[in-house]
């Protein structure tokens, strides 16, 4: 006697219906774990008090060239204490390690709509390492959003100052030093905000 076997659509059916199942666990589990242990990310080093909102007439007392040719209407001026912000990126992590995935250092940063937004940063090799020796005072970070986990950031600091590039669907937004020669001033160029 011959087996018989189930029609193949009836097969194909359980397949279909597993598939469907598996997809729909990965669908609820996997968000959900990620963005949990994102947002549990805190900014311990409370880095959003290192900027204070400044009025750009006190800025540009200071006998310095402005280094961006922006309306003032574009610019939203902070002072920076560089020497906090400078102490907590030395404890960012190597980018692509388990560190970096765990603990990263977290930095509150200003955003165009003059909200804080916290970002995850490791440090990031992106110049070649005789480049680096022969510049160690510049120091380069990488990272992603926390409160907006679709965000990615490339940062530095330097002797001229901190620079960041944020970049998101959400909007984006520049942060750079405003005048030449005074690395304490920033601004943020909210004409890249959507």
């Amino acid at each position: 006697a011959k087996a018989s076997r189930p029609p193949a659509t009836h097969v194909r059916r359980k397949g279909i219906a597993a598939l469907f199942v598996f997809a729909a666990l990965i669908a609820v589990v996997l968000p959900a774990a990620a963005g949990a242990k994102r947002h549990a990310f805190p900014d311990t080093h409370h880095t959003r008090s290192f900027w204070r909102q400044t009025p750009l007439r006190a800025a540009t007392r200071v006998k310095a060239r402005p280094a961006l040719e922006l309306s003032v209407k574009q610019v939203h001026p902070y002072s920076l204490n560089r020497g906090a912000l400078h102490r907590v990126l030395a404890t960012a992590p190597a980018e692509f390690t388990r560190a970096a995935r765990f603990h990263p250092a977290v930095v509150s940063l200003p955003g165009p709509d003059g909200r804080f937004q916290r970002f995850a940063l490791a440090r990031s090799a992106i110049m070649s390492p005789g480049l680096a020796r022969k510049h160690p005072g510049i120091r380069t970070y990488s990272g992603v959003g926390i409160d907006d986990p679709a965000a990615t950031i490339a940062a530095d600091l330097s002797p001229v100052g901190f620079h960041a590039s944020i970049r998101s669907p959400n909007g984006g937004w520049y942060i750079d030093p405003y005048l030449r020669n005074n690395p304490t001033w920033h601004a943020d160029d909210s004409a890249w905000k959507a």
